[in-house]
């Protein structure tokens, strides 16, 4: 053995000389120039939803500026969490209108009209003031006609009109081909 050479030791040969075109290889390991798009597209994306996430906080800040005047839902007494005017029949704060209290069931409206009709039969009251109508109890006022009678009113008038024109006119009655929304004349 030489000195200076230990035999654990293998040297490679210098194959340099050697040549098989059958076999290749990459001449470089990574395209970087689709690295270097992908990391371009990537850092675009990023911004793009960075300014998007900013634009929709600015509207959120808005919003919150906006209500800031208004208390939060919980904190609102039972009168601020009625939803505004006009309310559904039958909704929490549903009122009927001339009333005070609250009525919770769907006749509700139909009970005040009938009181107030009951009211106008049963109590006198002027109607209209210009033309000096008024109303009386309706009691009163059957009285008041078995008392005194019915007048005719449509007699003078049919009379007037045969004085006038000497014929009396034939009555009006709903047409048959109007379904009774038009009126016609017709001969007894």
């Amino acid at each position: 053995m030489a000195r200076g050479h230990d035999p654990r030791i293998h040297e490679t040969p210098d194959a340099s000389d050697i040549r098989n075109p059958d076999i290749t290889h990459e001449v470089s390991d990574v395209n970087t120039r689709g690295i270097l798009w992908f990391v371009l597209f990537l850092a675009g994306l990023i911004v793009a939803a960075l300014l998007l996430l900013r634009g929709m906080y600015n509207i959120f800040e808005s919003w919150a500026r906006r209500a800031e005047g208004e208390k939060p839902v919980m904190a609102r007494t039972s009168e601020e969490r009625l939803p505004p005017e006009p309310r559904l029949q039958a909704a929490p704060g549903y009122k009927v209108e001339g009333q005070d209290l609250e009525l919770k069931e769907p006749q509700a409206e139909w009970k005040v009209v009938r009181r107030k009709w009951e009211e106008e039969l049963t109590s006198y009251g002027v109607v209209d003031p210009d033309q000096k109508i008024a109303r009386m109890p309706i009691d009163d006022a059957i009285k008041t006609i078995a008392q005194q009678g019915i007048k005719p009113v449509k007699a003078q008038n049919s009379n007037q009109q045969q004085q006038a024109g000497g014929q009396t006119p034939s009555p009006q009655v709903p047409s048959d081909s109007s379904s009774g929304r038009q009126t016609e004349r017709k001969q007894p």
